[in-house]
């Protein structure tokens, strides 16, 4: 007599429709698993779209921030530019006043 599996006689005295039945019951089981993980990967995924559009949102407020800081620092580059030639020619009318003053003392004493 030939010994057989413990599994080969478990479906050798099973009937048929207890046979679908584990089958469907696994298959069910199966299904309840993916569905679970679909969810969770479909909630990672809405997570994900929420943490990329709000951080191209902030790089978007970053970057305005940014161009806002740049243009106002030229602006004031602009002004203390501005203000050095104001002064720069102050001085210069200055120093030719002076230097016609002493070319006049200078022709004053010949």
């Amino acid at each position: 007599m030939q010994c057989l599996p413990i599994t080969m006689i478990i479906k050798l005295k099973m009937p048929e429709s207890l046979s679908h039945l584990i089958t469907s019951n696994k298959l069910k089981q199966i299904e309840k698993e993916y569905s679970q993980r679909l969810l969770k990967s479909s909630q990672t995924v809405a997570e994900l779209q929420t943490t990329i559009t709000s951080l191209r949102e902030e790089n978007s407020r970053q970057q305005l921030a940014a161009e806002r800081q740049l243009q106002e620092a030229v602006g004031r580059c602009e002004d203390e530019k501005r203000l050095l030639i104001r002064d720069n020619d102050r001085s210069m009318k200055v120093i030719k006043e002076i230097f016609n003053t002493f070319v006049f003392l200078l022709y004053c004493k010949r």
